[in-house]
């Protein structure tokens, strides 16, 4: 109880309240428009997801809390409040409604729908539904190359060479994962949400 408490205490006082009302925000504003289905309220969310979550705060979700968590266990979530808010609010949603995350609060997923926004149809292209049943499968491989290390005990950590997130909303000096960044964004201006649909970790572990 003691323990239990010095950590709570600890948690809080470490708190940043700002980060915290401006996940509520963003968790509420997704949850509108999840909720009403109106398109404008979809896209406003989007909007504040990708600036606030992606550019400003880094406070998104990545496979990375995945493998921590493996590693050094739930206080990775609990010591941290907007976080742990995130992944409750991922975790229970995700079982009830299914993949609301990926669809209105994954800044990376809203910046691919921004830039299908602006792409013209005749530039897009998609998967043959044979290429499209095979290739869904790639992501639940890739989930499963940076999951078991970390099973296994080993600090390697692989998850950035297939998850774009920290390159492009932490501005990565890394030219190889830049390199890599934009393929997975090239990919999604001819076949929308390539990412998403084919090669998301973290999509495949919710």
């Amino acid at each position: 109880l003691t323990e239990d408490e010095s950590l709570l205490e600890r948690t809080l006082d470490g708190t940043s309240w700002p980060r915290v009302a401006l996940m509520l925000v963003v968790l509420a504003l997704g949850s509108i428009a999840f909720f009403t289905k109106i398109p404008s309220m979809r896209w406003l969310a989007l909007g504040v997801t990708l600036f606030a979550l992606g550019f400003v705060d880094g406070g998104f979700l990545s496979v990375s809390h995945i493998t921590s968590g493996i590693s050094a266990g739930m206080g990775v979530y609990l010591r941290d409040l907007p976080l742990l808010l995130m992944v409750t609010f991922t975790v229970v949603t995700t079982l009830v409604w299914g993949r609301v995350f990926c669809g209105f609060l994954c800044p990376f997923g809203a910046l691919q729908d921004f830039v299908d926004w602006v792409v013209p149809d005749r530039m897009k292209r998609a998967l043959s539904q044979a290429i499209h049943d095979k290739a869904v499968y790639a992501k639940y491989a890739i989930l499963i190359v940076i999951v078991l290390p970390a099973l296994a005990g080993s600090r390697v950590s692989l998850y950035q060479y297939f998850e774009p997130f920290g390159t492009v909303f932490f501005r990565s000096p890394s030219t190889l994962l830049w390199a890599i960044a934009t393929l997975f964004l090239a990919a999604s201006v001819v076949i929308p949400r390539f990412y998403c649909r084919y090669a998301c970790p973290l999509g495949a572990a919710l």
